[in-house]
């Protein structure tokens, strides 16, 4: 199996390939944390680093998982992993009622629609909030655009929610 992660998701697919002996590659930018990798490479995956943002990265994962017939796992556009996000809600929803507000980092957008998803279903009410770092939210702007649009970016201590366009194309 192959992913694209700089965070959780990366960790995620590490951990879930060594409980089932499988090998693992999770593609990761520059922006990496040293820490992160190393935790993935201790869970038995093998970490390679494909450009300077995890876009490029992800491009690279996707790349290689269609030309070695292995199977690429998406960390925001897939709907178990999805559902396996949204189980933050479940966890949340039951140790906090009234729940009025969660906010949630963004990267992708997984971690959120997961977590929306299920809390909005069972206590709509709740406000969900995205937080993207400061120095990057390309999600938000392209959200706010209505399409995938170029938005400068700036390092940033959030790198596993980067969002990954961080150069003109």
């Amino acid at each position: 199996m192959v992913a694209a992660s700089n965070g959780n998701h990366g960790l995620g697919v590490a951990a879930a390939a060594r409980a089932r002996g499988i090998v693992a590659e999770v593609y990761v930018s520059e922006q990496v944390s040293p820490a992160k990798a190393r935790r993935m490479e201790s869970l038995g995956a093998r970490v390679t680093t494909a450009g300077r943002d995890p876009l490029s990265a992800e491009l690279a994962a996707r790349r290689a998982a269609e030309s070695t017939g292995r199977v690429f796992i998406s960390p925001y556009n897939d709907r178990d992993v999805v559902a396996g996000q949204g189980t933050i809600g479940v966890e949340l929803h039951r140790q906090i009622r009234p729940l009025d507000a969660v906010f949630v980092a963004v990267g992708g957008g997984g971690l959120i629609a997961g977590i929306a998803g299920y809390l909005k279903n069972v206590s709509p009410a709740t406000e969900i909030v995205g937080c993207w770092a400061g120095n990057s939210p390309v999600l938000y702007r392209c959200l706010d655009a209505g399409r995938v649009i170029y938005v400068p970016e700036q390092p940033t201590l959030s790198e596993s929610t980067a969002g990954g366009w961080s150069r003109k194309r």
